[in-house]
C-alpha cells in the first residue's frame, strides 16, 4: 500500500535511465495497433523496459506492467507515440516515451502551427485587399456610368 500515491507518481514522472535518454512516464495503460507494435517482451523493471525502448529502432512509446494479476512484467514497444491517449485508471501499469523526442516533436508541431497561422493571416489580409480593390473598382464603374447617364440626359434636353 502506497500512502502518498500522488507524491510517488510525481517523483516518477520523469526518469533518466542509466543508458538512455530521460523518459516522460506516468501511471497508465496504453497500447498500439498491431502494425505499430515493434516487440512484446518481459522486463522485470520499468528501467529495463526504458533501456530496451532506447535500443529498439523506431521505439517511440512503451507500456509496462507491474500488475501481479495481469501480464506481470510484460512490456510492449510501439512505433507510434500513444502517451497522451493512455488510460490512467490502471494503477499497476506504466507508460513512457523519450522526453527529448517528445519535446522536439511538440516544438516542431508548434512551429508548423505558427507557419499555418501566419499563412492564414496573410491570406485573410490578401482577401481584404482584394475586396477593397473590388469595391473601389465598382465605385469607379458606378461613377463612370452615372457620368455617362448624366451626359446623355443633358444631351436629350438640347
Amino acid at each position: 500500500m502506497v500512502l502518498f500515491p500522488k507524491l510517488v507518481t510525481s517523483l516518477l514522472s520523469t526518469q533518466t535511465s542509466l543508458q538512455g535518454p530521460p523518459y516522460e512516464t506516468k501511471t497508465a495503460r496504453g497500447g498500439c495497433a498491431p502494425a505499430d507494435l515493434i516487440a512484446n517482451e518481459v522486463h522485470t523493471s520499468e528501467q529495463s523496459a526504458q533501456m530496451r525502448c532506447t535500443q529498439l529502432e523506431g521505439c517511440k512509446f512503451y507500456t509496462w506492467s507491474a500488475d501481479p494479476a495481469n501480464a506481470l512484467h510484460g512490456a510492449w514497444f510501439c512505433r507510434k507515440d500513444n502517451y497522451e491517449g493512455a488510460d490512467g485508471a490502471w494503477h499497476f501499469w506504466r507508460v513512457g516515451r523519450d522526453k527529448v523526442a517528445s519535446d522536439a516533436a511538440a516544438k516542431a508541431k508548434a512551429k508548423e502551427q505558427a507557419i499555418l497561422d501566419a499563412a492564414k493571416a496573410k491570406s485573410e489580409e490578401a482577401g481584404k485587399i482584394a475586396e477593397a480593390a473590388a469595391a473601389k473598382s465598382k465605385a469607379k464603374s458606378q461613377k463612370k456610368i452615372s457620368q455617362i447617364l448624366k451626359a446623355k440626359k443633358m444631351a436629350f434636353f438640347y
